[in-house]
């Protein structure tokens, strides 16, 4: 199998705010991850958690401060939210040929996926048939698809 591992990378968050119709929901917010470094952002709910990771995945500009992801090569940040970006009229094995296809990834990718996540038995199953504790591991599945440098997760531990 030839998969090569990312570039050495950092993600840098300096004084990050965030506000949301007029609310503060953080402010000042500063940290670094290196890899193989896991930040785990607890809270109650309506605290802030989903805003802080979606500010992370570029989906939502923070109000002020600075998120810097330093690499020597130019790789995707991939984000699970509360929609895992599954189709569900589709087999296992299309949704993930899909996310190969889209991610410029090889077949040893495919197989790495598929294997780590115990899919093998089900490749061929229509995603809305499956149970929601498996339909969560094809959607963690197509993170392992290609090279990324920051995986983005909220509510992992849900299903």
């Amino acid at each position: 199998m030839s998969i090569q591992q990312p570039s050495v990378s950092k993600l840098i968050v300096s004084n990050l705010s965030t506000s949301r119709g007029g609310k503060m929901i953080f402010d000042k917010l500063s940290f670094s991850l290196s890899p193989g470094e896991i930040l785990l952002v607890k809270g109650d709910n309506g605290s802030g958690k989903s805003t802080l990771l979606s500010n992370l995945a570029n989906i939502l500009s923070p109000t002020s401060g600075k998120i810097c992801l330093k690499t020597r090569k130019t790789q995707n940040v991939r984000y699970i939210g509360h929609k895992l970006a599954i189709k569900t009229t589709l087999t296992v094995r299309q949704n993930l040929s899909f996310w190969c296809k889209l991610y410029n990834a090889n077949n040893d990718f495919f197989e790495k996926s598929v294997k780590d996540f115990c899919l093998s038995d089900i490749l061929d199953f229509r995603i809305n048939k499956l149970s929601a504790g498996l339909i969560k591991r094809v959607s963690l599945a197509r993170l392992s698809i290609g090279e990324s440098l920051l995986w983005i997760l909220d509510e992992p531990y849900t299903n």
